[in-house]
């Protein structure tokens, strides 16, 4: 029952005299549970579990593992898919609970292969390849400098990418970067050519 209610007892003896006694029962309000809604991370993000709490309540937050210490909360991250458990208590100590659960999705996993040698008048071309997958579609961009402002060099059709070995060509080092288009997870990494 959500409401108040008083109740009578009636007791009688065993020569007959009655006697009746109301008993209120107070019905406290639970907290809301006002926490992070279930959502996918890529692998190596922060999980931010957040909640909003009236006046007065605290919470707890726990996984598989047992009761997350609040000072660790927020540099939390994940590396399975795992459901958090959040236990709001209100000013009158009734409890009240909620699940939230953080799908982690896997950074790309993929190489750089270089195909020919280093020589001058040769063509090297670089191809990434995927040593595994977890769905959905990759893109890649090649750069020639790892940190911004950068633009994106020319690659071919298939995401690979193709110089030619000239004379005056220094050694040369390019960031691939890819890019799970279903999950959004991306990955950069890099190869030296050397001449």
């Amino acid at each position: 029952f959500s409401n108040n209610r008083i109740y009578t007892v009636n007791a009688t003896s065993d020569k007959g005299c009655t006697k009746s006694v109301d008993t209120l029962v107070t019905v406290k309000p639970i907290p809301n549970v006002n926490i992070t809604q279930d959502k996918a991370i890529c692998s190596g993000e922060l999980a931010n579990l957040t909640a909003t709490l009236g006046t007065g309540e605290s919470i707890v937050w726990e996984d598989k593992n047992g009761v997350i210490d609040p000072a660790n909360l927020s540099t939390l991250r994940p590396t399975t898919t795992t459901t958090y458990t959040a236990t709001i208590t209100g000013v009158n100590q009734c409890k009240n609970d909620g699940k939230v659960t953080i799908t982690v999705n896997s950074l790309p996993n993929v190489e750089i292969n270089q195909v020919g040698a280093a020589c001058v008048g040769n063509t090297v071309t670089l191809k990434p390849r995927l040593i595994s997958t977890t769905g959905g579609s990759y893109t890649y961009t090649w750069y020639d400098k790892s940190s911004e402002p950068r633009t994106s060099i020319a690659s071919n059709t298939d995401g690979s990418y193709s110089i030619e070995i000239k004379e005056s060509t220094p050694s040369t080092t390019l960031y691939l970067y890819t890019k799970n288009e279903g999950t959004g997870c991306h990955k950069e990494i890099q190869h030296t050519i050397n001449k």
